[in-house]
């Protein structure tokens, strides 16, 4: 009986990583190696980007040279296929799944890479495209594993592990540093009750070491491939958007310095002829909001990064390098200053945009996508709950728990510095729904 079980288990991840290997080799093999807006960036070792991908494409420029497109295709559909299949083995561990729930669970993990093609404005092919994702996807399933096993299991080794994958991830993808702050709560959330002072004391220390290792790395691969020793500045310039949508002109009387003063009205009378700003979006902040995902961008790069270069070019600045860190300096004097005058207004802005990054991490943005959003999520939390009160070890419970907490913190940190569009948030796809099945089963077990 046990040989024949055993039997039926191995059949079943054979034909699981056939599956794997069979739909992600198709992708590529049909829609080649994807290059879209931002992967010039990627490959031109741009100063903006975070380092792990840009150096990922490089060394495998140095290696296949003339095939080098072909050559990440392949590793990242190598890539994406074995940690998607460690996540469906550690679940399978875990949970006890029988083929069928684990064949549901592989469909969880395959949904991302079909309905982004789909949805997403960009049509893009995650897997093979030259893209962050590509490698942060799979990536963060392997984090979820050390997360969880950390939780339940409450080994050092995981919470290593864990960190590591925090930090790479949020080296790979800028809006990904909220990793190392989950990484933090868990830990806190497994020491303090067992009351080892030393070890929350590490923690803390490794979570802020954690920001300056990637200050540091950053720093390096641009000394490295543009040869100056500087961040890959550009948040003021993204956050100073969100700001220029929700704030009025009167704002500029706060300015102090008139050089500032004379920025700020160039800057913002630009966006006010083009019709991008709150007033033009409607009365509900809902309206504001939705607009603004529409608006961000434009504002960003047509108002903002062509303003403030045409300004800067002016005076005889032409470095892309210099002029990029005056304008990042100009921002961080304009932000203090204008963020007051629209903080009830931002606020709303930033709070219904992560939403609706909650509502595109489990559903669509449509009618009923908010209601079966809502639903969904809380069928969720009421079940995590129940599990908790029944068995505080629970990995169900768990598993929940900590897909929530990914998912919420992804929405609202992408929120307040860009708009949660959809390939940003399909991230905890996999892992809330295969977290979900795995909380009802527990629950049907123990009812029974």
């Amino acid at each position: 009986m046990i040989e024949t079980m055993k039997n039926r288990k191995t059949v079943t991840h054979i034909i699981i990583l056939a599956v794997l290997i069979s739909f992600f080799t198709a992708i590529l093999l049909k829609f080649g190696v994807a290059v879209y807006n931002d992967s010039d960036q990627y490959i031109s070792m741009h100063m903006r980007r975070e380092p792990v991908y840009p150096v990922f494409l490089y060394l495998i420029r140095s290696l296949f040279e003339d095939h080098w497109m072909i050559a990440a295709g392949v590793l990242q559909t190598l890539i994406v296929v074995v940690f998607s299949y460690r996540f469906i083995l550690y679940i399978s561990d875990v949970t006890g799944f029988g083929p069928v729930g684990l064949y549901i669970v592989t469909a969880f993990v395959l949904m991302p890479y079909i309905i982004t093609p789909l949805i997403s404005s960009t049509h893009v092919n995650l897997s093979v495209a030259i893209m962050s994702e590509s490698i942060a996807m799979p990536m963060f399933l392997q984090f979820f594993i050390d997360m969880h096993a950390f939780l339940t299991g409450q080994h050092t080794r995981d919470a290593i592990s864990g960190f590591i994958f925090a930090l790479l991830i949020s080296l790979t993808r800028s809006n990904l540093v909220i990793l190392p702050i989950a990484w933090l709560i868990v830990a806190l959330i497994v020491y303090i009750p067992r009351k080892k002072i030393i070890a929350v004391l590490l923690v803390i220390a490794a979570f802020i070491s954690s920001f300056v290792i990637r200050d540091v790395v950053t720093k390096s691969y641009n000394l490295r491939f543009n040869e100056r020793y500087v961040g890959n500045e550009y948040t003021g310039q993204t956050a100073l958007a969100n700001i220029f949508y929700a704030c009025d002109r009167e704002a500029g009387e706060r300015i102090d310095d008139p050089e500032l003063v004379a920025i700020f009205y160039t800057l913002y009378d630009d966006m006010d002829q083009r019709g991008w700003s709150y007033l033009y979006a409607g009365d509900s902040a809902s309206e504001r909001a939705v607009y603004l995902e529409d608006m961000h961008d434009r504002i960003k790069f047509e108002v903002i990064e062509f303003g403030l270069r045409d300004i800067i070019e002016a005076t005889g600045i032409h470095d892309y390098i210099d002029y990029n860190a005056i304008a990042e300096d100009y921002c961080s004097k304009l932000i203090p200053v204008l963020f007051p005058t629209c903080l009830s207004r931002w606020i709303p802005d930033m709070l219904i945009m992560g939403l609706r990054g909650i509502v595109r991490s489990v559903s669509v943005c449509t009618s009923w996508g908010y209601v079966y959003a809502a639903v969904i999520i809380a069928a969720a939390v009421c079940i995590m709950l129940i599990l908790l009160r029944r068995d505080r070890r629970s990995p169900a419970a768990w598993m929940l728990g900590l897909s929530l907490l990914l998912i919420l913190g992804n929405a609202f940190g992408t929120a307040m510095i860009i708009m949660c569009i959809s390939r940003y948030m399909v991230y905890g796809f996999a892992v809330f729904y295969t977290s979900l099945l795995a909380g009802v089963c527990e629950l049907y077990r123990g009812h029974r």
